[in-house]
């Protein structure tokens, strides 16, 4: 529940160490999926999160009521930390292409895309949107291939 997520916001900041010195970043898994969390709640964890240093690496948060607003703060998360959230998993939500375009954007826009891993080899983003609010999704990708953007999907 929101109050539930709420307490867990505050309980993290009271465990989770100071801010790491530079080029040692505290990196995390953040699961918390199926909690019906609103983005009043996930604003509270991603602002201890980013008071105290932490990366997310892996956000589960799909079985929320998770909105656009989110989307947004997902978005602006990928932009600017330094390295690269490795998975998005925000299916059951009330997300719109609004979010699938701004994330997007955001790996584009950001240095710590494209992720290499082993053999030198690139990773994707992986990012699971499916019973969200998006209706023309298929549409909105053929758009962002035509920016640069490289789309694996799997149906």
């Amino acid at each position: 529940s929101e109050q539930q997520v709420a307490a867990l916001a505050k309980h993290l900041e009271t465990v989770l160490p100071e801010k790491q010195k530079a080029g040692s970043p505290l990196r995390a898994w953040l699961e918390l999926d199926s909690n019906g969390m609103t983005d009043t709640g996930f604003d509270a964890i991603l602002e201890v999160c980013g008071r105290r240093g932490v990366e997310l690496r892996v956000l589960k948060l799909y079985k929320n009521r998770l909105t656009d607003r989110t989307g947004a703060k997902l978005a602006a998360l990928i932009r600017h930390q330094a390295s690269p959230v490795e998975e998005l998993h925000l299916s059951h939500n009330r997300m719109t292409e609004r979010s699938l375009v701004g994330i997007c954007a955001a790996a584009l826009g950001s240095r710590a895309y494209p992720r290499v891993g082993g053999g030198g080899l690139g990773v994707p983003l992986w990012v699971r949107l499916e019973h969200n609010f998006v209706e023309r999704g298929e549409d909105v990708l053929r758009v962002l291939r035509g920016e640069g953007l490289t789309v694996c999907s799997a149906e």
